[in-house]
Protein backbone atom coordinates (compact mmCIF):
# COMPACT_ATOMS: atom_id res chain seq x y z
CA UNK A 1 0.00 0.00 0.00
CA UNK A 2 1.30 3.66 -0.54
CA UNK A 3 0.75 6.35 1.82
CA UNK A 4 3.00 9.54 2.17
CA UNK A 5 4.12 11.10 5.13
CA UNK A 6 6.12 13.91 6.53
CA UNK A 7 9.56 13.40 8.15
CA UNK A 8 11.47 16.12 9.64
CA UNK A 9 14.45 16.60 7.50
CA UNK A 10 17.06 15.01 10.15
CA UNK A 11 15.23 11.72 11.02
CA UNK A 12 14.82 10.82 6.87
CA UNK A 13 18.73 11.36 6.72
CA UNK A 14 19.24 9.05 9.79
CA UNK A 15 16.85 6.44 8.53
CA UNK A 16 18.79 6.44 4.83
CA UNK A 17 21.98 5.76 6.79
CA UNK A 18 20.75 2.81 8.97
CA UNK A 19 19.33 1.65 6.31
CA UNK A 20 22.02 1.83 3.97
CA UNK A 21 23.89 0.23 6.92
CA UNK A 22 21.84 -2.61 6.99
CA UNK A 23 22.35 -2.94 3.27
CA UNK A 24 18.00 -2.76 2.86
CA UNK A 25 16.38 0.19 0.83
CA UNK A 26 14.66 3.11 3.01
CA UNK A 27 11.32 2.02 2.46
CA UNK A 28 12.15 -1.31 3.11
CA UNK A 29 13.90 0.22 6.72
CA UNK A 30 10.99 2.60 7.33
CA UNK A 31 8.38 -0.12 6.60
CA UNK A 32 10.35 -2.33 8.81
CA UNK A 33 10.72 0.26 11.90
CA UNK A 34 6.91 1.05 11.93
CA UNK A 35 5.78 -2.71 12.08
CA UNK A 36 8.13 -3.28 14.86
CA UNK A 37 6.65 -0.38 16.71
CA UNK A 38 3.41 -1.25 16.22
CA UNK A 39 3.20 -4.49 16.79
CA UNK A 40 4.47 -6.85 13.87
CA UNK A 41 2.87 -7.58 10.45
CA UNK A 42 2.89 -10.61 8.80
CA UNK A 43 6.16 -10.76 6.46
CA UNK A 44 7.44 -7.56 7.51
CA UNK A 45 10.88 -8.75 9.91
CA UNK A 46 13.20 -5.64 11.33
CA UNK A 47 16.32 -5.91 8.68
CA UNK A 48 19.25 -8.34 10.35
CA UNK A 49 22.50 -6.09 10.73
CA UNK A 50 25.06 -7.33 8.10
CA UNK A 51 27.87 -9.46 9.21
CA UNK A 52 30.37 -7.77 10.50
CA UNK A 53 34.01 -8.54 8.36
CA UNK A 54 36.88 -9.70 9.55
CA UNK A 55 39.94 -7.76 9.54
CA UNK A 56 43.09 -9.09 8.35
CA UNK A 57 45.39 -9.45 12.06
CA UNK A 58 49.33 -9.75 12.16
CA UNK A 59 50.41 -12.26 15.05
CA UNK A 60 53.90 -11.15 17.46
CA UNK A 61 56.28 -13.39 17.08
CA UNK A 62 56.45 -12.35 21.50
CA UNK A 63 59.23 -10.51 21.15
CA UNK A 64 58.70 -7.01 22.30
CA UNK A 65 61.83 -5.71 20.69
CA UNK A 66 62.54 -5.77 16.90
CA UNK A 67 65.73 -7.71 16.40
CA UNK A 68 68.78 -6.16 15.63
CA UNK A 69 67.67 -3.21 17.54
CA UNK A 70 70.47 -1.59 19.77
CA UNK A 71 69.39 -0.21 23.31
CA UNK A 72 69.92 3.20 22.36
CA UNK A 73 67.56 2.91 19.10
CA UNK A 74 64.95 1.40 21.27
CA UNK A 75 64.89 3.99 23.79
CA UNK A 76 64.47 6.54 20.96
CA UNK A 77 61.69 4.53 19.85
CA UNK A 78 60.13 4.39 22.85
CA UNK A 79 61.03 8.08 23.75
CA UNK A 80 59.06 9.18 20.69
CA UNK A 81 56.05 6.83 21.14
CA UNK A 82 55.46 8.59 24.22
CA UNK A 83 56.23 12.00 22.81
CA UNK A 84 53.72 11.21 20.04
CA UNK A 85 51.30 9.61 22.46
CA UNK A 86 51.56 12.27 24.81
CA UNK A 87 50.47 14.58 21.70
CA UNK A 88 47.46 13.04 21.01
CA UNK A 89 46.20 13.91 24.48
CA UNK A 90 47.32 17.11 24.55
CA UNK A 91 49.43 17.51 26.23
Amino acid sequence: MRTTIDLPEEVLHRAQERAAQQGVDVNQFIAAAIAKEVGGAAGLKPAAPPPRSKLPTIRGRGTATVPNVTPELQAQLQEEDLASHNRSLGR
